[in-house]
């Protein structure tokens, strides 16, 4: 993982992030929780914390904690996060910690030290092979590991347009390397792997509905979504010519009768124990 270039993608959006992931989906979080054994006296952990509006929720939702942490490698959402408990949440003594993966697992401290973890959308900016079982290091025996995470179906129609917009045009898109789950069997497999025994896993689609596809690209631009690192590493000026380009693919094929153009997410909820 590019930590560099992922943290400063989560700098550019932090502002705004709350405001235009959470009007959205925000609910999911309240899903993930659903599904946890939470209660008095545990400590909690949410790995890629970003603004802590969901561990806000959560550590509400499981009472008096003995430690709550929230931990992600965007210095701009840490500085977000930890606004934000003061002003509404200063009684919870939530620790926001700025760190990645890598440096926070190497701190002996953090290994097995949580009853339970959750993450939110990380596995995305992890390998592949290794994200569940890094994350799984900090989970207590007998602890829990909650995960949301999108799979390799997500977000298929903006996928689709682009591959048919570069072939268009002559050029190649390589075929996206996805550090997500293909579908469910594959999240299974991965806890397991990592030691871990899972108990639920929950597939769910939300659909995004937006006036055009320009919106719909604008707003995976806007919560942090790499359309295709190709796409991501193009000059700004380029950038938004391929972004609107996408946009009206997206409304030739998709654009229902209704005037909404829908993208989906293809999500899964997990929960499994150490």
């Amino acid at each position: 993982m590019d930590t560099p270039r992922v943290g400063s993608l989560f700098d550019r959006v932090a502002g705004d992030y709350e405001a235009v992931w959470d009007s959205e989906f925000g609910t999911i979080n309240d899903d993930l929780h659903a599904l946890l054994e939470l209660r008095p006296g545990q400590r909690l952990l949410d790995v890629a914390c970003g603004h802590g509006g969901p561990l806000i929720s959560m550590a509400r939702q499981a009472g008096a904690s003995k430690r709550v942490v929230g931990v992600d490698l965007s210095a701009r959402m840490i500085d977000e996060a930890r606004a934000k408990a003061t002003r509404v949440a200063a009684e919870l003594h939530i620790e926001f910690i700025h760190a990645d993966m890598e440096h926070f697992t190497q701190d002996p401290m953090n290994l097995r030290a949580f009853d339970v973890v959750t993450l939110r959308f990380g596995l995305a900016y992890m390998p592949a092979a290794e994200g569940v079982q890094n994350v799984a290091k900090l989970v207590a025996p007998g602890g829990q590991l909650g995960i949301i995470t999108s799979t390799w179906r997500s977000l298929w129609q903006v996928s689709t347009v682009a591959q048919e917009a570069a072939r268009d045009l002559g050029m190649m898109l390589p075929p996206q390397v996805h550090q997500v789950p293909r579908d469910e069997s594959d999240l299974r497999a991965r806890l397991t792997t990592a030691g871990l025994t899972p108990l639920k896993v929950v597939p769910k689609t939300l659909t995004l509905l937006r006036d055009s596809g320009a919106e719909c690209v604008q707003f995976l631009r806007d919560s942090g979504y790499v359309i295709h690192p190709e796409v991501e590493a193009m000059p700004e000026a380029m950038k938004d010519l391929a972004q609107a380009e996408l946009g009206r693919r997206m409304d030739e094929r998709y654009k229902r009768p209704d005037g909404k153009t829908p993208l989906d997410f293809d999500l899964l909820l997990a929960v499994a124990r150490a």
